[in-house]
């Protein structure tokens, strides 16, 4: 039945076995913030230790208190928050969770044509929504953002900013950040964020 969901989400891509089988083994890594006050999904974010969650830092604001949501609808409090300085990144500490974590990988290695998944809960309204997409370019500077970033052709939502860019090996390679004009996609690579996530 998962199997059949995954595939009724895939966007620009026929569903293979094997995106399937990829999708569904890293969804339980990925989780939701949502608002306390009236359980409402705002953003995205991705395990990547038990009690660690990378996601945007636009997300994180002092007048929305909020909670971390798991695959099991489990819900946890973040008790500490730290925001990169240089990029749109912010790691939430929830020490009383055990998640399930995704394997931290480079955009380094990532080439124009590159195949990519994207994971996250549009609006809370299509949780656990799954895209296809490639890489289309790579830039270390865009008006307006002042971090390098990359742009892919996954289908993103509102709702999905935080979450993660997998490559086809299942390993963190970004994380969405925002969509121009609801046409280019735009990530930011995860190397620019591996300091802040190491401290």
């Amino acid at each position: 039945m998962r199997n059949l969901l995954v595939c009724l989400v895939l966007l620009l891509s026929a569903c293979t076995t094997d995106e399937a089988k990829l999708a569904n083994r890293l969804l339980p890594t990925v989780v939701e913030l949502v608002t306390i006050d009236d359980n409402f999904t705002f953003c995205s974010g991705v395990a990547y230790s038990p009690t660690r969650v990378i996601t945007s830092k636009h997300c994180i604001r002092e007048d929305r208190p909020y909670k971390i949501r798991d695959s099991k609808y489990q819900l946890y409090d973040v008790t500490f928050t730290k925001k990169s300085s240089i990029t749109d990144a912010a790691v939430l500490h929830i020490p009383s969770a055990n998640l399930p974590s995704a394997v931290v990988s480079s955009a380094d290695t990532l080439e124009i044509g590159d195949p990519i998944m994207v994971v996250g809960h549009p609006r809370g309204a299509f949780s656990y929504t799954v895209s296809f997409g490639r890489i289309s370019h790579l830039t270390d500077l865009l008006n307006g953002i002042d971090h390098p970033i990359f742009s892919h052709t996954a289908p993103i939502y509102f709702g999905m900013s935080g979450g993660p860019i997998f490559n086809m090996r299942g390993e963190i390679v970004g994380i969405t950040r925002s969509f121009i004009q609801g046409a280019v996609m735009i990530g930011i690579p995860i190397d620019d964020v591996k300091e802040l996530m190491n401290d």
